[in-house]
């Protein structure tokens, strides 16, 4: 929670979308949104019960966690667009990153935390051009100096190991596999 907080610039409208428990949205002092009454969290504060962004005129940040990539990609195109997206999917953030570049986005921070026996990976994204492509983009462009990229690239390998091992050699999955094992073996250039 607290680099995703660090991510959040001061000032102007922040919407937690998906707020669940209402930690971060307290932190922020946000408005805290969730899709229906009962799952709006017991703690004071400031909650709407909507369907992602789609209530607000304006938002300078939106904090979008905890959502699969669709999901999340959903909330972001149906806006309104907000200056500022900060951004975590507990699996397929990689989809993420690609998916903002796609629809406009640039990737201008990013970092790595526990979470328990996991490292999570949250980004801050303005309108712009992305100008990383491909692995570099998918992995996260500004990792590299994070103290626990070395050990996210290790878990990342290890399961793309997994996926060249278990999938037929001729398809789609294993080839994919195959260029990302190839790419983090040679050190993941730029």
């Amino acid at each position: 929670m607290a680099l995703l907080v660090s991510l959040v610039p001061p000032g102007g409208t922040v919407v937690d979308v998906g707020c669940d428990h209402g930690h971060v949205a307290h932190a922020l002092r946000a408005v805290g949104v969730e899709r229906a009454p009962r799952r709006l969290p017991a703690r004071p504060g400031r909650y709407l019960v909507a369907n992602g962004l789609a209530p607000f005129r304006a938002v300078d940040t939106a904090v979008i966690a905890g959502m699969g990539p669709a999901t999340l990609l959903g909330i972001v195109d149906r806006g309104p667009q907000p200056r500022v997206l900060v951004a975590h999917c507990p699996d397929g953030m990689d989809r993420v990153r690609q998916g903002l570049a796609d629809r406009g986005w640039r990737i201008d921070a990013e970092g790595l935390a526990r979470e328990g026996d996991r490292i999570s990976e949250v980004l801050r994204a303005v309108p712009g051009r992305e100008p990383h492509t491909g692995h570099r983009l998918r992995f996260g462009p500004l990792l590299e100096c994070d103290p626990l990229v070395e050990e996210l690239a290790a878990h990342h390998l290890a399961r793309w190991r997994q996926v060249a091992e278990r999938a037929p050699a001729a398809t789609e999955a294993h080839q994919r596999a195959v260029r990302w094992i190839k790419w983090f073996e040679a050190g993941r250039p730029a």
